[in-house]
């Protein structure tokens, strides 16, 4: 389906986002699947993965990986791609990796973005140019049920004046604090987007799309106490519901679950990689 979606598009330029290993298999389908079909779309790899730049770019149909963030890199790909479309002209845009001549080329760094600035997305952009229900959904279908099953156990998610409502996933914070051994990280450290901008960002989705339910997708959620008391505020003064997907077990405290919970968390998902004592170390999980 996605191929074919692609396909029919006939894009210039695909990006494609991928984690680390598990994904590999299927960069390496869709981007030979694409090259079958469309020989002169510029294939882009960003995410994790292209820390394994050497391998994607001689085993896959990939011609060129990103390193680090994408945002500025992306933009000047499409603009050097709009003057020429020789791989050899893309060699003074920072923060890719290429093949040339059989030699790999690393064009090091491109800067990160600034706090404000990460994770503003156009939900017009999506709604224009894919199903946008893939991203914000009833939170219950005709039939009454709950369509996500991490508000399905607090009570508050069926009282009456949430029926109707939608839920959306929403970045609070870019990277992490740790450096656990099994993880490639281009980024550093962690930013937190501040809390005026996310409140501005949050209205938006309700005033839009009746958002009531927020899914909060970050790695390192509330490692920040004093921003996240300021978000718990937040959340409790527009009345959402949410949850969030990723909190270190050594940064949580019976006051901090407290504070969540009392401002609409519903559930906190912890990363737990091991049990055993001598892993933990090599991981070096702290």
């Amino acid at each position: 389906e996605a191929v074919n979606h692609i396909i029919n598009e006939k894009p210039d330029i695909i990006f494609i986002s991928a984690v680390v290993s598990t994904a590999y298999a299927y960069t390496k389908r869709i981007s030979c699947d694409i090259r079958a079909s469309l020989p002169n779309t510029l294939i882009v790899l960003g995410g994790s993965m292209a820390a394994s730049a050497k391998i994607v770019l001689m085993k896959t149909e990939v011609d060129i990986c990103v390193t680090g963030e994408g945002e500025i890199t992306n933009c000047n790909i499409i603009e050097q791609f709009s003057k020429s479309q020789n791989i050899r002209d893309f060699i003074n845009i920072p923060g890719i990796i290429m093949l040339l001549d059989g030699k790999l080329i690393n064009t090091g760094y491109e800067k990160q973005l600034p706090k404000e600035d990460i994770y503003d997305i156009d939900w017009n952009d999506l709604e224009t140019a894919s199903d946008i229900s893939q991203f914000i959904y009833q939170a219950f279908n005709k039939e009454g049920e709950l369509a996500n099953p991490h508000f399905k156990k607090d009570p508050r998610t069926y009282k009456s004046h949430r029926r109707g409502k939608t839920i959306a996933s929403l970045p609070a914070a870019k990277g992490c604090v740790a450096r656990c051994t099994f993880c490639h990280r281009f980024t550093q450290g962690i930013r937190y987007i501040p809390i005026d901008i996310l409140e501005t960002r949050v209205l938006d989705l309700i005033e839009k799309y009746n958002v009531g339910f927020l899914e909060i997708v970050d790695e390192n959620f509330g490692t920040d106490v004093r921003w996240l008391h300021d978000f718990s505020a937040m959340m409790k003064r527009h009345d959402l519901l949410w949850h969030v997907s990723g909190i270190r077990v050594n940064t949580a405290t019976p006051e901090k679950l407290q504070l969540m919970k009392t401002s609409g968390c519903c559930t906190a998902i912890y990363g737990m990689e091991t049990g055993s004592p001598t892993m933990l170390k090599i991981m070096e999980k702290r």
